[in-house]
């Protein structure tokens, strides 16, 4: 529980200052602090799409890497049952 604590805090002080760059960047006119407040809403949808898409490209990398293993290996076997025919 602590760490989820932990999390939301940081994603509220990464959307604030994420708010308030984003404001300055686009010029924005108004409260600064509702800009910081919907600042901190998209850095918690950012945080939970960041989780969802570091899964999958997480199993898209691994899958990647098991193939390359998997033919490295196969052309290994390969080799040695050819050199083993010439025998």
């Amino acid at each position: 529980m602590e760490e989820w604590i932990k999390s939301i805090a940081w994603y509220a002080v990464i959307g604030l200052v994420a708010g308030f760059i984003a404001a300055r960047v686009m010029k924005l006119r108004g409260n600064p602090f509702y800009y910081m407040l919907l600042g901190v809403a998209g850095a918690v949808i950012g945080g939970v799409l960041y989780q969802i898409l570091g899964s999958i490209l997480s199993f898209m990398f691994n899958l990647i890497v098991a193939t390359v293993g998997a033919i490295i290996l196969i052309m290994i076997w390969r080799g040695w049952q050819s050199k083993k025919r010439l025998r």
